[in-house]
């Protein structure tokens, strides 16, 4: 799949790899590995898929059980977060904050630095992950839903 950003860069993924091009003139920019776009990239209305962006920074699960950052305009990994479980869905983010799950376990990380802001265990496999200001929200085992508060009670 490629898609066009704001920043002016065509992203390809798929096969192991996610690559960066410069759309002008088509030349790689970067490349990281890449778990895949099922774990990576959310589901888009009518089939397919897109990536995870925010404020310039792209989100992907580099294999099973890391996350990654990628600053859009430079092509440069921002931070790496591991999980102690498999990834199966793509992060959320609101307001400068990355919800992510792997396992039976949330963690709220800050968009540019990684760092970890909170953790919650969850009774059970999270199979939908959403967030917006007032925080995150998921499936657990396709049969109950919990939301929780964002941290500092926003």
């Amino acid at each position: 799949m490629t898609i066009r950003t704001a920043t002016g860069l065509l992203l390809a993924g798929g096969a192991g790899q996610l690559i960066g091009f410069g759309p002008a003139d088509g030349e790689q920019r970067w490349h990281f590995p890449t778990a895949g776009l099922g774990a990576s990239w959310r589901r888009l209305p009518g089939g397919g898929h897109g990536p995870v962006t925010a404020d310039g920074v792209l989100l992907h699960w580099t294999n099973e059980k890391t996350l990654q950052a990628i600053d859009l305009g430079s092509g440069k990994s921002l931070w790496l977060e591991t999980f102690g479980a498999t990834a199966t869905l793509p992060p959320a983010v609101a307001d400068g904050t990355v919800y992510a799950t792997a396992g039976g376990v949330c963690k709220a990380l800050t968009l540019r630095g990684g760092k970890r802001i909170a953790q919650w265990p969850v009774d059970g496999e999270i199979t939908d992950l959403a967030a917006d200001s007032s925080g995150w929200y998921a499936r657990v085992e396709n049969d109950s839903v919990r939301a929780v508060n964002a941290p500092g009670g926003a």
